[in-house]
Formats: C-alpha cells, structure tokens, sequence
C-alpha cells in the first residue's frame, strides 16, 4: 500500500484541525488526531538511544496515542522500528487504524502545530510529503486618547 502524507501546521488556533478535517472527508483520504508522538518516531537521536521495546512502551503510554484510540500490534511496531526507513514505523500505525485495508493507495493528513518545528526531519523520513503552513493573521486595532 502506498500513502501519501500531508503535514499540515501552523500555530495553535490557526486552522489546522478544521482543514484536516476537511481534507479527511475525501474517501481515499485518512486524518487522525493530532499525532504528536510521530515526532519522537522519526528523530535519528531518539531512535539511536530508545530501544523498540522502551519506544513501545512510550507510545503506548502517551496521553495524545491513549485518547486516539489508535492500535498497532507490538510485533509489528518492534519489527518496523528496527527498519532504517524512518517512516515505517509511522505507516505500521496507519495501516493498523485503516478500515478497509484492500485499498491500494491513501493520502494520510497529518495536523500539529509544532510539526513547522520539525520540517527537516519531516521531510527527511517522508520526502515524498507535502506540507501545507497556514498562516493566520490577526488585525488588532487600538483607538483611544
């Protein structure tokens, strides 16, 4: 299977849930809750120091993963985790959550605000990724004396 991602970011109370929201209506298209723990998943450094089993047990305890209630079975995750592609173990967490698993090809939309502080990385693990930066600007006007 073949996914495509999509980060999208900007800063908090910008758009970003309401636009993955939207993307996520399209029927080959995935958004999940903001999966903040992806940024441990795809960092050279934690993964050099964090053993599969201990990054596991990391995922599975993260408030964010808990509430989603998104489910990857721990063979996969350790198998997937010991892949020097660093965006496998991110597609083993998709492909777990997807419900029509025939489907040859999704596009996975990805919403955080703090994924514009991990672009490279982003970018690194996924290079066939887009990524969609809102901007949200704020007029404030001051009258007075």
């Amino acid at each position: 299977m073949e996914i495509y991602p999509v980060f999208i970011m900007g800063c908090q109370r910008s758009g970003t849930t309401m636009l993955a929201s939207q993307l996520g209506m399209g029927k080959y298209v995935i958004a999940f809750p903001e999966m903040q723990y992806i940024l441990k998943l795809v960092d050279k450094s934690y993964r050099s120091s964090v053993s599969a089993e201990q990054a596991f047990q990391n995922l599975i305890s993260d408030f964010r993963y808990i509430v989603s209630g998104l489910k990857v079975e721990k063979n996969e995750f350790l198998v997937s985790y010991s892949s020097d592609d660093l965006s496998e173990v991110i597609f083993v967490i998709i492909k777990s959550n997807l419900q029509d698993k025939s489907v040859k090809s999704v596009t996975w939309v990805e919403h955080n605000p703090q994924n514009r502080d991990a672009v490279i990385d982003l970018s690194n693990a996924f290079p066939n990724a887009k990524f969609i930066h809102i901007y949200r600007e704020i007029l404030v006007q001051f009258t007075g004396q």
